[in-house]
């Protein structure tokens, strides 16, 4: 569970989800509460972009998620489905078609920006 600002800076921001991939990635889905812990917003079922790896960093899938402070969206949980678990994540490569697993735990980050 993850704090969001709420106190100062634009009503607005996007949060940019980087799960890493090594021997599998971690499908992430997202509940947006309000003070009191009651769920406001649902995410699942995130667009991610996979970006691949290289001598620098993992490859690792992002989705951008839009944050209303304004709706009263203070605590983010993210978590994974069951469902999701069951797939899997197919990138192309220079070799073809490489097929990702889908895990039940993984690493992540995060970077929170202002909505433009």
């Amino acid at each position: 569970m993850i704090a969001l600002p709420h106190d100062d800076g634009p009503g607005e921001w996007v949060v940019c989800l980087r799960s890493c991939a090594s021997k599998g990635v971690f499908v992430p889905s997202v509940v947006f509460l309000d003070s009191e812990l009651s769920p406001i917003r649902l995410v699942t079922d995130l667009v991610s972009a996979f970006e691949p790896e290289n001598w620098h960093r993992r490859g690792y899938l992002e989705a951008r998620i839009p944050v209303f402070a304004a709706k009263e969206e203070r605590w983010m949980l993210v978590f994974t489905r069951a469902q999701d678990l069951e797939g899997q994540t197919v990138i192309k490569t220079r070799r073809g078609p490489h097929k990702i697993p889908h895990v039940s735990t993984g690493e992540f980050g995060l970077i929170m920006m202002a909505a433009q």
